[in-house]
């Protein structure tokens, strides 16, 4: 729990004070306050609530340790609070909390919305898009378009919910050259990533697109022990109001119960999560209550040894997956729309006309809507709404869905009760 601690607070007045001066020259010359913040005072961490004139000069923290906070109403730091895992709790909710710790950045004006998704991307890649019109083994052509774009399950997730307006921060591995391209990009989507970095290169995928589409996809890179354990440090800033995704293949070198190992720990915290990976580390994971799991209708099969012809085959299956222990399950249905089974009720979104641009990202995309909104609403049938709506946007899209494309599908979900 949270305790008041007054040494700090002269010190704080003054940093303030100190502080006001290049916002006084932003106001004047209408520069961004970040930008000033940069160029005045660039080894200080600070936090600032928006870019607001001298009159309503934002709150700010020099922040000198970690798991530390500011106080603030008007123009006073009544206090300096320092917190284990952003238990804030103590504090009254109709002051604004401005807060900042080694792995996070947030900002929120009520307590109960203290809170970080994190994504998990174990081994991300460089997605190398290449369409050509008519490829014929053998033979050289020219490409017509090409697209570059970090990868990965967990790395899609943080994608959709920076369109959604929602803060995530990715986690997982990243090496070599091609990692450093997977940081700068993210860092210029402005999506927060703390990625372990690593010896090895981080993969490279390419996906040529032509009468058929064909991908060649990397194995991957290995991480040794010493990273790992540098990996699975980050884990101690998360806390019972955060909540974490992990999706996507694990790295070569890792055992094959690493997933079950971060979702133990996890459980054993108090951390809820949500995961989209292969069916043995899906089995393992039920019985630690994950929020929702998302596999397609082919997995669902493969899960449960059977092969469905229609999509209403499906349902008896889905329901299994929340008696096994999930509390939500989404299972997408290619063509043919999307199901959600909850302990209550079975329901069904049809699909929605459009031309498939890319299906890639479809999936984790609808994690993305599904966790983002449920974590502000408790409502698991509006989070499937928003979930069919990134899915069908992404599907639509050459590339992960905008804000302004998620909002058109989102209008034209429609929900129906199957049981």
């Amino acid at each position: 729990m949270a305790s008041i601690k007054t040494g700090t607070l002269l010190k704080d007045m003054f940093f303030l004070m100190l502080f006001s001066i290049p916002f006084s020259l932003s106001s004047m010359f209408s520069v961004k306050f970040s930008s000033v913040i940069r160029s005045f005072f660039l080894p200080v961490r600070i936090l600032y609530l928006s870019n607001l004139d001298l009159f309503m000069m934002p709150f700010i923290l020099a922040q000198f340790r970690p798991f530390s906070c500011v106080y603030a109403y008007g123009f006073s730091v009544l206090a300096r609070v320092s917190a284990q895992k952003g238990y804030l709790l103590s504090l009254p909710a109709d002051r604004v909390i401005l807060w900042l710790n080694a792995k996070r950045i947030a900002c929120h004006p009520r307590l109960e919305e203290l809170y970080m998704i994190y994504t998990i991307t174990l081994n991300p890649t460089i997605d190398y898009i290449v369409t050509v019109p008519r490829l014929t083994l053998g033979q050289s052509h020219h490409m017509q378009d090409e697209l570059i774009t970090p990868g990965g399950k967990g790395i899609m997730v943080s994608r959709v919910l920076k369109a959604l307006g929602i803060p995530s921060i990715a986690l997982g591995f990243r090496g070599g050259f091609t990692g450093d391209f997977v940081r700068e990009y993210m860092e210029e989507l402005n999506i927060l990533n703390q990625f372990t970095v690593i010896k090895e290169r981080t993969r490279i995928n390419l996906v040529l697109k032509s009468d058929q589409d064909t991908e060649i996809s990397d194995y991957g890179p290995n991480a040794t022990e010493e990273e790992v354990a540098r990996f699975l440090k980050g884990f101690e800033d998360i806390s019972t109001q955060d909540f974490v995704v992990m999706s996507g293949s694990k790295l070569p070198s890792m055992p094959k119960d690493f997933y079950e190992q971060l979702i133990r720990s996890l459980h054993e915290e108090g951390v809820p999560f949500a995961c989209d990976i292969t069916k043995d580390e899906l089995r393992n994971s039920l019985q630690y209550h994950p929020l929702v799991v998302k596999p397609n209708q082919k997995e669902v099969g493969e899960f449960f040894g059977r092969t469905f012809t229609t999509w209403q085959e499906v349902i008896p299956y889905g329901k299994q997956l929340v008696e096994l222990g999930a509390q939500n399950a989404i299972v997408s249905l290619g063509g043919d729309g999307a199901l959600l089974f909850t302990a209550q009720e079975v329901i069904y979104a049809p699909p929605l006309s459009g031309e498939v641009a890319n299906p890639v990202g479809s999936g984790d995309s609808m994690v993305a809507g599904f966790v983002g909104t449920f974590i502000r609403t408790g409502d698991p049938l509006e989070a499937f709404r928003v979930a069919v709506a990134c899915g069908t946007a992404t599907a639509f899209s050459p590339d992960i869905a905008t804000a302004d494309e998620i909002e058109v599908q989102l209008a034209r979900v429609v929900l129906e009760k199957i049981e």
